[in-house]
């Protein structure tokens, strides 16, 4: 395959893997669930949503550890981090597997909000290099893909679980 055919094909896959990533930029669509299973007032959910925008504040460890690591390992730390703290909260909140305290959650909120950096790290890196003359378009293009990942989530939601507003209510946390 052609090194040009190769750099449009990881666009592609950057693109995908971008909107389906922002779980972060989701939380909007799921926070009114989240407070009335939780039975959390407006300000402890504030706290939530700035949990998952703290994880990104050590965002800098996934740009050292990409020098000295493969950006395939960057990558799956990144999917680890989202899925422990995605998976579990999902677990305790709608499977009811197990309890949680609110600091507990906060801190898996933490671990997601980290883990978009991680994915965002080896995506850009990916980006700047497949495209080193229009670096800035590129990683512009897969950023931007990002804020769809709520509406194909919803749609997901929408279109599988959708049987009545219990199960609706339930599942949109879910995804």
């Amino acid at each position: 395959m052609s090194p040009n055919v190769l750099r449009w094909f990881s666009l592609v896959a950057l693109l995908w893997l971008q909107a389906i990533n922002g779980t972060n930029l989701s939380f909007p669509a799921y926070s009114s669930q989240l407070k009335e299973f939780l039975s959390i007032s407006q300000f402890k959910l504030n706290y939530l949503s700035f949990a998952s925008d703290a994880g990104k504040v050590l965002g800098f460890i996934s740009g050292i550890a990409a020098i000295h690591l493969p950006l395939p390992l960057v990558l799956l730390a990144g999917g680890s981090l989202g899925f422990a703290g995605y998976g579990l909260q999902y677990l305790c909140i709608v499977k009811k597997t197990f309890t949680l305290s609110f600091y507990q959650i906060w801190g898996l909120s933490f671990l997601a909000g980290n883990s978009i950096c991680w994915i965002n790290t080896a995506c850009f890196i990916v980006a700047i290099n497949s495209f080193p003359a229009n670096r800035q378009v590129a990683v512009g293009i897969t950023a931007s893909y990002q804020a769809l990942s709520g509406k194909i989530y919803t749609e997901i939601v929408h279109t599988f679980f959708y049987s009545s507003q219990l199960s609706h209510t339930k599942d949109i946390y879910a995804v």
